[in-house]
């Protein structure tokens, strides 16, 4: 299901989904921090990665939050 809205969006959107990573046995209700492979270790450490993503020109899109994190206010901008 998940991948199905994943391959939606990217079409919509005009993006190619190169990689899908499946976390198996681990569920979609548990919070992120609390799973085996979380993305960020706190909120500043978020806004940190995806400064360094947006200046390598690589854009995170998530969709639960609006799309391209990377792009609508939510990186920290720096330089």
């Amino acid at each position: 299901m998940q991948q199905r809205v994943i391959a939606g969006y990217a079409q919509m959107n005009g993006l190619v989904v190169d990689r899908v990573f499946v976390e198996r046995g681990v569920s979609g209700s548990k919070p992120l921090g609390d799973r085996p492979h979380r993305m960020f270790r706190s909120a500043l450490d978020a806004l940190e990665v995806l400064g360094r993503l947006k200046q390598a020109g690589v854009s995170l899109h998530m969709i639960d939050l609006g799309g391209d994190t990377t792009g609508n206010g939510v990186s920290n901008g720096r330089s």
